[in-house]
C-alpha cells in the first residue's frame, strides 16, 4: 500500500476522499478501502449526481468518472457537501489557494491536502442536535441522534433505490437532502436510525429463479418417466 493511501485510510474515519486529475484512478479507491467520490462507492454517479457535481467544474459527459483537475471555489462547495476531507494529488503540489486547506502529507508518491471545512458525513442541519456512527457497513449504517427538537438527520450518502430507513425500529420515509443525499425526519430526544440496503427486485428475481428451476426439474423428469414406463411395458411383453 502506498504511504499516501495508508495515511488517508488511517485518518479518513467516516469522511470521504478524492484525487486531483490522475493522482489516483477512480476505481482504485475501492481497492484501497477509500470512499472516493469519483468512483462507484456511494454516492453512485447517477444523472442527478452528475448535475450536483456540475455545481463545481463541469466533470464532462455522464458516461465516465467525474474528475477534479483543480479546486475552485465552486468545487469546494461540492467537496464540502460530500464530506471530502482528504484530497490526493501529485508529489510536490501546493495546497489550493482557498481558506481551510492544508498539506498533511508530502512524500515521493503523492501530496495529501486536508479540507478542514468538509461537512461531516452524518449531521443535523441548523445545529439542532448531534449524530454519531454506531455501525458503518456496506449494506447497513446505524446512527444515534440526539435532537433538541424535531428535525432532520442527514447521511451524506447517495439517495438510491434499495435503501430503507427505520427510526427506533419503526419504518420511516427516506427523504432527499441537497438533491442527492439521504435524510430522515426524527423527533426530539435520542433515537436510533438504521439505514439498510436490499437489492431492488431481489425477492422477485429469486422467485422467478426458483420457478424456473422447478420447471426445469419437471421438464427433465418427464422424459425419464416416459422412458421408464416404456421400458416396463417392453419388459413385461418379453416375459
Amino acid at each position: 500500500t502506498p504511504r499516501s493511501i495508508a495515511f488517508v485510510r488511517r485518518h479518513q474515519g467516516p469522511y470521504r476522499s478524492t484525487a486531483i486529475a490522475g493522482a489516483l484512478p477512480a476505481d482504485m479507491g475501492m481497492v484501497w478501502g477509500l470512499r472516493d467520490i469519483r468512483g462507484y462507492d456511494p454516492p453512485l454517479p447517477t444523472l442527478r449526481y452528475w448535475r450536483f457535481f456540475q455545481r463545481g467544474s463541469p466533470p464532462g459527459p455522464p458516461n465516465g468518472h467525474p474528475h477534479f483537475f483543480r479546486i475552485t471555489a465552486a468545487d469546494r462547495r461540492v467537496l464540502d457537501a460530500l464530506s471530502v476531507r482528504y484530497i490526493l494529488t501529485g508529489p510536490g503540489a501546493r495546497a489550493p489557494s482557498l481558506p481551510g486547506f492544508r498539506i498533511v502529507y508530502r512524500g515521493r508518491d503523492a501530496t495529501v491536502f486536508e479540507n478542514l471545512r468538509a461537512r461531516p458525513r452524518a449531521f443535523v442541519p441548523q445545529r439542532n442536535g448531534g449524530v454519531a456512527f454506531v455501525h458503518d457497513g456496506d449494506e447497513t449504517v446505524s446512527l444515534v441522534a440526539r435532537m433538541r427538537r424535531p428535525g432532520t438527520v442527514v447521511l451524506a450518502d447517495q439517495f438510491a433505490a434499495g435503501w430503507s430507513v427505520s427510526v427506533d425500529g419503526h419504518t420511516a420515509r427516506p427523504l432527499r437532502y441537497d438533491s442527492v443525499l439521504r435524510a430522515v425526519a426524527v423527533p426530539a430526544g435520542q433515537h436510533r436510525i438504521v439505514w439498510r440496503y436490499r437489492t431492488p427486485g431481489l425477492t422477485a428475481g429469486a422467485g422467478i429463479s426458483l420457478a424456473a428451476l422447478i420447471l426445469a426439474a419437471v421438464w427433465l423428469a418427464a422424459p425419464w418417466r416416459l422412458f421408464t414406463s416404456v421400458g416396463t411395458r417392453i419388459g413385461s411383453r418379453l416375459r
